[in-house]
């Protein structure tokens, strides 16, 4: 977007240390919010503690990132991966670094906290602080508005003894070998995300949950499908356990090399590691930043709440990513500050980040793609009558050359509420859910019904039906019959056609127009039948002019369902027009909910011409009818030519062998006069 320019009055009238916006963590969320600030023309300042900006991500590669594969063996270089991955990590936080060059960013290392509501101190962290920008004394900066984005870090157990035998998932970056048996804690994305790449590099892997179930906030299907397949290839859930102590025999371990260390549940369990990871959740890092000084509410677990905009209960300070208790991603806090931004230099008064169908991702083996309600969640908001629930499981393409043990599971299940059917919830888990989810989430964003499975049936039965022999008339009325109602749970349950939309090479000419214009062509056609009667003549041979009376019965049978058709149509088409002229009506209503009834509105536009496709489809099988009724006049023409031209030599033999007998003095009957009737 065009920056509009803003007027800054720190840059005017501020000394040195002022600013018209400080943000405080240099994550995502701050630096999205910082970068967008100062094009708009605003002074801004990124307060960062650890002086390295963007955080941390992680990253899989193969062969180039320490994986080898000779003689069918594969070995695992951790200090390769740990290298490479190091070298990445420091190359993304220098890249940070000079975009917040570039867009006139001041950045200060060091940590920040309040002193009042317009000033902030700066403390001296590390001591590489200094040589990024920091200081080794105190400083003080002020600024109209505050940002703050300093995150949040996992939380650790020091309730349980030993529990510092462990270390939390910032540590798996910090190991130095890969460690032969690894325990995991927790039952969140994160947990099951560590176990997975534990045990896919070779360790012995556990995973201890306090529930009966992993990612307690995610839809059943998924939750089962996950954790059958993690017991599958080997990873030991330990379910409904708590730990209670963690044990070892060695004196002042390094914590970040694998040693032997036992961890006990209060089922009796005694769980040999030489890893312990802690995955049990994570709290923000607002210890320390001088709240108390502003007035400003912290919740329990150091979140601060905020409003829909993002502010706090201090009215210049504002506070987002995961800082906020929702949405912990990074793709959301960096929209949330930009938002953030544009309204407060860019003018945009109103902009803010709607936290509704929010796609989220898990990176477990099989990964896991969501946005929207879970059934659950749907069933008590709507209600169970109001609640249509469509899944399918099937085995990707990726997997079909594998053996049964290699392959990974696909499931997906949409959750729709409502009359229309509108989509609320979409859930899956297999290869590719992480790519595809983005485009089912803008659906479940705009409020689509469920078209993507109506849409399959119908692709399906076309190519059934043009790509096969074109059959009778009576047979298309039979189909149409049986497939007037589709049970759709059948539908979305073809085997692997959940999401492959079908134009078969007959129908194509027929689609690169407007359906609309067809049907118009159509009911403005004679509707006068035609007489198929003249067809036949009533001295064809019997046999065949039995054959041929039963095809115009069932030509004139089709021509009855066609012109029914069009009837029909044609009412469909003036319940399109209705619904078309009420919606302008309803324009004056807010702009979302003109969307959503635009997008019915356009739904059944869809479904209209899914009728009008399958009306077509009928017409051809009806020409193609009367072109082998018009076959078969012809060939019943020849034949009867052929009858008479065997009547007609049969009379010149007669003829002759009267003509034979008279001059022989012998007597030789007539012609019979019936076959001269026949004549």
């Amino acid at each position: 977007m065009a920056p509009v320019p803003f007027k800054s009055q720190a840059k005017e009238t501020g000394g040195e240390n002022h600013y018209d916006l400080i943000v405080i963590g240099g994550g995502s969320g701050g630096l999205g919010a910082a970068r967008r600030a100062a094009q708009y023309g605003a002074r801004v300042a990124i307060i960062e503690e650890t002086w390295r900006l963007g955080g941390t991500e992680k990253m899989h590669q193969a062969n180039a990132y320490g994986f080898t594969v000779p003689e069918g063996a594969t070995k695992i270089d951790w200090s390769t991966i740990k290298r490479k991955r190091d070298a990445y990590i420091e190359r993304l936080n220098g890249i940070y670094e000079r975009n917040v060059e570039k867009d006139g960013v001041d950045y200060i290392t060091g940590h920040a906290a309040f002193v009042d509501k317009k000033t902030i101190k700066v403390l001296p962290t590390y001591p590489e602080s200094k040589a990024h920008g920091g200081s080794d004394v105190e400083r003080q900066y002020t600024a109209e508005r505050f940002v703050i984005a300093v995150g949040g870090t996992p939380t650790l157990p020091t309730d349980i003894p030993g529990y510092e035998y462990g270390f939390h998932s910032d540590g798996f970056f910090y190991l130095e070998e890969l460690p032969k048996r690894a325990v995991v804690v927790g039952a969140g994305y994160i947990a099951v995300e560590l176990a997975g790449i534990f045990h896919t590099l070779g360790a012995e892997t556990h995973l201890v949950i306090r529930r009966d179930k992993v990612l307690k906030a995610f839809d059943p299907m998924l939750q089962d499908t996950l954790q059958q397949y993690m017991i599958k290839t080997g990873i030991h859930i330990h379910t409904n356990s708590h730990v209670t102590k963690v044990t070892t025999d060695v004196e002042k371990p390094d914590l970040y090399k694998p040693f032997p260390k036992v961890i006990h549940t209060d089922k009796g369990e005694e769980i040999g590691a030489d890893v312990l990871l802690w995955a049990i959740g994570r709290h923000s890092l607002t210890d320390n930043i001088g709240a108390e000084k502003i007035g400003l509410k912290l919740e329990k677990n150091g979140d601060i709440p905020v409003d829909e905009y993002q502010a706090t209960n201090v009215d210049n300070v504002f506070a987002i990513g995961d800082v906020g208790g929702k949405a912990l991603l990074t793709p959301v806090a960096i929209a949330a500050g930009r938002r953030l931004s544009n309204r407060l230099y860019g003018g945009v008064k109103d902009d803010k980040l709607s936290y509704e169908n929010i796609p989220t991702v898990v990176f477990s083996h099989p990964t896991i793609g969501t946005v929207g309600l879970t059934e659950p969640e749907a069933r008590e908001k709507f209600g169970d009558e109001n609640i249509k629930i469509y899944t399918s499981t099937f085995t990707a393409l990726y997997f079909s050359m594998m053996d049964p043990e290699h392959k990974e599971p696909t499931a997906m299940k949409l959750v729709c509420a409502g009359k229309e059917e509108k989509v609320v919830g979409l859930h899956t888990i297999g290869q590719g859910s992480d790519e595809m989810l983005q485009g089912f989430a803008l659906a479940v964003t705009m409020g689509a019904p469920t078209v993507l499975p109506l849409l399959c049936y119908v692709s399906l039965m076309l190519r059934d039906d043009l790509a096969s022999n074109v059959d009778t008339s009576a047979s298309l009325c039979s189909k149409t019959a049986q497939r007037t109602h589709p049970t759709m749970e059948n539908t979305f349950d073809q085997p692997n056609p959940a999401f492959h939309f079908l134009t078969p090479e007959p129908f194509k000419d027929s689609l690169s127009f407007s359906p609309f214009h067809f049907a118009a062509s159509l009911l403005s056609a004679p509707a006068s039948p035609v007489d198929l009667s003249a067809l036949f003549s009533t001295s064809t041979i019997a046999a065949d002019a039995q054959v041929d009376v039963e095809a115009t019965v069932v030509a004139e049978k089709g021509r009855d369902v066609f012109l029914d058709a069009k009837v029909k149509l044609a009412k469909l088409l003036d319940n399109v027009h209705d619904e078309l002229m009420a919606s302008k009506k309803r324009q004056e209503y807010q702009l979302n909910v003109a969307r959503q009834k635009d997008a019915r509105i356009a739904v059944k536009m869809v479904k209209l011409e899914i009728r009008l496709a399958k009306v077509l489809a009928k017409y051809r099988k009806l020409k193609h009818g009367r072109e082998r009724l018009s076959s078969k006049r012809n060939a019943a023409r020849i034949k009867i030519c052929d009858h008479q031209a065997g009547l007609i030599d049969n009379m010149n033999m007669w003829t002759t062998c009267q003509d034979i007998a008279a001059g022989s003095g012998l007597f030789f009957p007539p012609y019979p006069v019936n076959a001269l009737a026949s004549f």
